[in-house]
């Protein structure tokens, strides 16, 4: 990969809640040192928003769930030589992307609660998409929120370089490491051994079952773990919804049965 000098960088967002880029705020103790090395030319954030401008690196938040989204994710696409999503809304479509299970009365009873006369949805898609299903993605940082440490690993790796190293085992590697209970013993639906890892198994570490907000891995074996939990007495329904409600409309969910 090449090396590039004092990378121009911007940081975006589309429909989500812009916690992945507070996380990045929050990153007191080596901010300093990271915009000294890089050229944060857009952040929203922290400061003005400019979508007009070529970037080495653009990080997208969100999901793209409007006809604006949708402009702004090809015309980053456009302007970045590298694209990378940043957290789940926009790696897997992330909770909006629910909708795609709700019958239509359930769909536009919900829209109907947001989307008041007084505050007309003029540009809604008719579902939420990942940013890989609209245009062509180079990385993504998974999770939701974010992992800052993987954050400024990919930082480091493109200032160095080097390609980014991905972290590709589940997080029931991470749990065992920090000798967690397995919550699946105690009848949790628990999607642990289907969802990447990398977040060193934060929320299993205090006795929360992982809801999958990394995303369900490439060589993943869903039959079996939904066989396992039947076994335990769990309704397909309960592990449908639990499945759907961070995966979205991951076409693997056909597998959930």
């Amino acid at each position: 990969m090449e090396k590039i000098n004092k990378p121009k960088v911007g940081i975006f967002s589309m429909t989500c809640c812009e916690g992945c880029q507070l996380e990045i705020l929050n990153l007191e103790d080596v901010i300093l040192d990271i915009v000294d090395k890089i050229d944060i030319i857009s952040f929203r954030l922290a400061k003005a928003e400019d979508i007009n401008q070529d970037f080495d690196i653009v990080f997208l938040e969100g999901s793209v769930s409007s006809e604006e989204d949708k402009e702004k994710a090809i015309k980053l696409r456009e302007r970045a030589k590298v694209l990378i999503s940043l957290g789940s809304c926009a790696c897997t479509g992330g909770v909006q992307s629910y909708k795609k299970f709700m019958n239509k009365k359930e769909s536009k009873n919900i829209e109907k609660s947001v989307y008041t006369p007084k505050n007309p949805d003029t540009g809604l898609l008719n579902e939420a998409y990942g940013v890989h299903e609209i245009v062509d993605v180079d990385f993504q940082i998974r999770g939701c929120p974010i992992d800052t440490d993987e954050f400024v690993e990919l930082l480091k790796e493109f200032l160095l370089g080097k390609k980014p190293y991905l972290r590709e085992w589940p997080v029931c590697v991470e749990c065992k490491l920090n000798e967690n209970p397995c919550l699946l013993d105690v009848g949790e639906i628990c999607l642990g051994p289907v969802t990447y890892g990398g977040c060193n198994s934060v929320c299993t570490n205090n006795g929360q079952y992982c809801i999958g907000c990394r995303g369900i891995m490439d060589d993943a074996n869903i039959k079996a773990h939904v066989k396992l939990l039947k076994s335990q007495k769990h309704k397909i329904t309960e592990i449908k919804e639990a499945f759907q409600t961070i995966f979205g409309k991951h076409p693997r969910l056909k597998e959930v049965k």
